[in-house]
């Protein structure tokens, strides 16, 4: 995507090249197990004289060239499990780079409920930040450190929890741990649909 600096019948006022790339792999196995992973990343680079979309006194200066909606953040139960939606980065300021990595091995039992459908069981982890700019990411940040205000660290999360396939889609319950930068309680959340 690429938005340039004012001109034509609309006058906008950004211009940045924002480029992202997703892949997923399923893997089925017998008796019906599936290995699933995803990996995700993307940039943002603003150019050219633009406006400041946030007071830099808040956010990045880089990151406040850009309006809020095209920025990224990460977070909730199809993205980063036991953060909520969008809270990474937090205070919802967004960032001009993400990577996000899922692994979720998804196991059918023979048990089923009445009028609804399998229940099965899924364990997963995941992996992932928001930088205020690409420059940022070290590696560093993968492996080591323990500060949860840290806004470099990519953060780790690992979970399980049951599902039953309903006609539109599975609804799950996921019960997560954030594993890095601090170890945390469970923490249980609700979702209509696979993680990806």
């Amino acid at each position: 995507m690429v938005r340039s600096a004012p001109c034509g019948p609309l006058r906008g006022t950004s211009s940045f090249r924002k480029a992202q790339i997703a892949t997923s792999w399923y893997t089925p196995f017998r008796e019906g197990w599936v290995f699933a992973s995803r990996l995700v990343g993307g940039v943002v680079q603003p150019f050219g004289p633009t406006p400041q979309f946030s007071p830099s006194s808040i956010v990045d200066r880089e990151v406040a060239r850009v309006p809020l909606e095209d920025r990224f953040r990460i977070g909730g139960v199809n993205s980063l499990r036991f953060y909520d939606e969008n809270s990474i980065p937090p205070a919802g300021s967004g960032g001009l780079a993400m990577l996000q990595g899922n692994l979720e091995l998804r196991i059918p039992t023979p048990l089923r409920l009445p009028f609804l459908g399998r229940i099965g069981i899924e364990t997963y982890l995941d992996a992932g930040n928001v930088w205020a700019r690409q420059g940022y990411i070290l590696w560093r940040h993968l492996g080591s450190g323990t500060d949860e205000s840290d806004p470099n660290l990519v953060r780790y999360v690992v979970g399980f929890g049951p599902r039953v396939d309903l006609p539109v889609g599975p609804l799950r319950l996921d019960v997560s741990w954030r594993v890095r930068p601090t170890p945390s309680h469970a923490k249980l959340q609700f979702a209509i649909g696979p993680s990806f």
